[in-house]
């Protein structure tokens, strides 16, 4: 083999490494990214100059059956009605279940059972009210402004 080939094949496998290592950047790059989420944990950040979206709003669950449960002026940072209802099922708050289904045609979700109420029960059905109205979108779509007032009451439909 003459030397101006070895030349060529020395230098095209300097090359391949070369290439081999800048595509790698990116891999490892992105693993540094993960292991750092995994090991230092995610942490929700404010951007600097905003503040955390705070609202303070009641929710009431009203069971049909005489049972009533309040939680009034709750401060979260909850961004729709299902959010609150939500928020409020924690352990150190309500400690209530919460069943919904998700309903892809409408990207929304309908909520099923609260606290072992499931819909058909009796012929009731749960259905929600923000400050005394009836609006006509799931509750993962309604957003929630400060000093709303939610009800989910468990009944015959009204619409």
């Amino acid at each position: 083999m003459s030397k101006e080939a070895e030349k060529k094949i020395g230098g095209g496998e300097k090359n391949t490494v070369f290439l081999v290592a800048v595509a790698l950047i990116p891999v490892f790059f992105v693993a540094g990214l993960w292991a750092g989420s995994v090991f230092l944990g995610e942490q929700e950040t404010t951007p600097v100059g905003e503040e955390e979206h705070l609202i303070t709003a009641t929710l009431i669950i009203d069971y049909g059956d005489g049972n009533i449960t309040s939680f009034e002026n709750v401060t979260t940072n909850a961004t729709t009605v299902l959010d609150l209802l939500l928020y409020c099922s924690a352990k150190d708050m309500g400690n209530y279940t919460v069943e919904m289904s998700y309903w892809p045609q409408y990207d929304s979700y309908l909520v099923e059972s609260i606290n072992g109420y499931r819909n058909g029960d009796g012929n009731k059905y749960w259905e929600y009210t923000v400050n005394g109205e009836l609006p006509m979108v799931g509750a993962n779509k309604y957003v929630l402004h400060d000093g709303d007032v939610v009800e989910w009451k468990f009944g015959e439909m009204t619409f």
